[in-house]
């Protein structure tokens, strides 16, 4: 048993000392979309930017930052959706595209007007 317990050591340090690897976690599915609790982070961090410490840290604070973190989300998804209803154009558009009878989609812009 001795010489299990140098091997044990040596994987318990190597193991402190890696770094720690975030945790994704899908927070909501938009279509074939997905929204990740990394892009509700970075999205909230302004206004984590606009409150003081001891604000964060009181009863109200957090409640503050549960609504900021609810209303971000409800944001993130409205433009998903609205990116999404864009892609699919009009109604009937992709089903005439489908059938050859549809040319590009009016609710995207053309390549020279993104350049312009």
């Amino acid at each position: 048993m001795r010489p299990i317990r140098p091997i044990l050591f040596l994987t318990l340090a190597l193991a402190a000392s890696l770094p720690a690897v975030p945790v994704v976690k899908v927070v909501a599915k938009v279509a074939d979309q997905i929204i990740t609790n990394v892009d509700l982070d970075d999205a909230v961090k302004a206004v984590v930017a606009n409150m003081t410490p001891q604000e964060l840290n009181s009863p109200e604070g957090q409640q503050k930052f549960a609504e900021a973190r609810r209303n971000v989300l409800d944001h993130l998804v409205e433009m998903r959706l609205v990116i999404k209803a864009a892609e699919d154009g009009p109604p009937g558009f992709k089903e005439a595209q489908t059938q050859g009878k549809a040319g590009r989609n009016p609710y995207l812009p053309e390549s020279s007007e993104i350049e312009t």
